[in-house]
C-alpha cells in the first residue's frame, strides 16, 4: 500500500509507535489539569512547541494567500483602470 500512494513507511510506523503513548500522556495531562487546556502553556518550552506546531501548520497557506492577494489586487486595478478609460456616467444615464 505504501508503494501504490508513494509515501514512506517510517513515519507511519513512527506514528503507530509513538501516537498511543502521545494520546495517553495527553488524556493523563488533561485530567491533572481538570480539563484546562492552559496547562500546555504553563511551560514555555511547551509553548515554544506549540508555536512551531502552528507556524509548520500554516505554512504552507501563506503562498497561497499571496497568490491570491495579487489576482484580487490586479483585478481591482483592471476595473479602475477600466473605469478611468471609460465614460464617466451615472447609473442612471447623466
Amino acid at each position: 500500500m505504501a508503494r501504490k500512494f508513494q509515501f514512506e513507511l517510517a513515519p507511519l510506523v513512527l506514528a503507530l509507535v509513538i501516537g498511543p503513548m502521545i494520546e495517553n500522556y495527553l488524556r493523563l495531562s488533561l485530567i491533572i489539569s481538570r480539563g484546562s487546556p492552559w496547562i500546555f502553556f504553563k511551560r514555555p518550552m511547551s509553548a515554544v512547541f506549540i508555536l512551531i506546531t502552528l507556524a509548520l501548520l500554516i505554512s504552507p497557506l501563506i503562498p497561497r494567500i499571496g497568490r491570491s492577494r495579487e489576482k484580487l489586487r490586479r483585478r481591482w486595478n483592471g476595473r479602475r483602470d477600466r473605469m478611468a478609460g471609460g465614460s464617466m456616467t451615472s447609473r442612471d444615464g447623466r
